[in-house]
């Protein structure tokens, strides 16, 4: 596929959802068109907004890493990331699961630490990189959203920044940066959109006709889990099949995505799958067993040929076959 040059001089915007091991689905797709482009990503947008593990893959897209790599890590390393067993089910095993973070994070992150320094160098800095990239955090101690690139950061290095992208509560240890503890995030933002959006049109000062975004989720279009016995639910209820963080993720996804669709119009393409019933009760945010790999693997080249075959997204994404 080649570029085609365009008289609008469009600025095309990538934005990565958050969704932990989920995450495989979206690196995929971009796997697959970095190699129908046959260039880096990096060489294709002029701004990239990520969320949670969407903020991982923003800067090592950035950073120039081939997204076949990043799809190896996950594959590869994400069971020591994470966890390889089967998610849990009943009330027993969920509550034995839950008991594992109970006073401490789940995950103590120092091999996904690892992996990122691997990826991207341990003392890469934000203004090293040469394209923009605008991060979602939260500060602990106030609840206060944190919008970090090299604007704000410049001398952040990207292990730092994207450590503190990941650390959803409960799951992986929050990060100090400028001396506060940040977590991700996907507490307000999961679907980094309309971050993207306003970091473009406020910052940037690019007109939304000119902005062609391509914002890719997690295989989490919709949360689809079975209707509760009760609506009187307590913790169990809400953390059995992670209720909860689900529930959270996909209202933040339809919000932001229709909004954003709203703004941009036929400038915005939304890419992502629905987990069906079944699909749902494998594949957990935290959980690397071979039947997630097999299932978001599948997903994700579903939808990339999807992309690639449709004469929309072609002409949204400046590319021919």
């Amino acid at each position: 596929m080649n570029v085609q040059p365009s008289p609008l001089s469009p600025f095309r915007i990538l934005s990565l959802s958050g969704g932990g091991f989920q995450g495989l689905f979206s690196a995929i797709v971009l796997r697959d068109l970095e190699q129908a482009l046959g260039a880096p990503l990096r060489e294709r947008f002029d701004l990239i907004a990520g969320t949670s593990v969407g903020g991982v893959m923003a800067l090592a897209i950035a950073a120039g890493v081939p997204m076949a790599e990043v799809v190896g890590i996950y594959t590869q390393d994400g069971p020591r990331i994470f966890s390889s067993r089967p998610a849990p089910r009943g009330r027993v095993s969920v509550a034995r699961d839950a008991l594992r973070y109970l006073r401490a994070a789940k995950y103590d992150g120092l091999h996904l630490r690892h992996v990122i320094e691997r990826l991207t160098g341990a003392e890469t800095r934000l203004s090293d990189l040469p394209v923009p990239v605008i991060v979602p955090t939260v500060r602990v101690r106030d609840g206060a959203p944190v919008l970090i690139g090299a604007h704000s950061h410049p001398d952040l290095r990207l292990v730092d920044l994207a450590m503190a992208a990941a650390a959803a509560p409960m799951m992986l240890p929050a990060v100090r940066i400028d001396g506060a503890l940040h977590a991700d995030g996907a507490i307000f933002s999961n679907v980094p959109d309309l971050i993207a959006l306003h970091e473009a049109e406020c910052r940037l000062g690019v007109a939304p006709e000119r902005m062609r975004m391509l914002s890719i989720g997690t295989a989490s279009a919709g949360v689809n889990l079975p209707e509760p016995a009760s609506g009187n639910m307590g913790i169990l209820g809400w953390v059995q099949g992670q209720r909860i963080w689900k529930t959270v993720l996909a209202s933040q996804s339809q919000m932001a995505t229709q909004l954003t669709a709203d703004r941009l119009g036929a400038g915005y393409l939304r890419v992502d799958a629905p987990l069906s019933a079944p699909e749902a009760e494998e594949v957990w945010l935290d959980v690397a067993s071979p039947m997630a790999v097999s299932i978001l693997s599948r997903l994700g080249h579903e939808a990339s040929r999807k992309i690639l075959s449709d004469s929309a997204a072609q002409a949204l994404l400046g590319v021919s076959a």
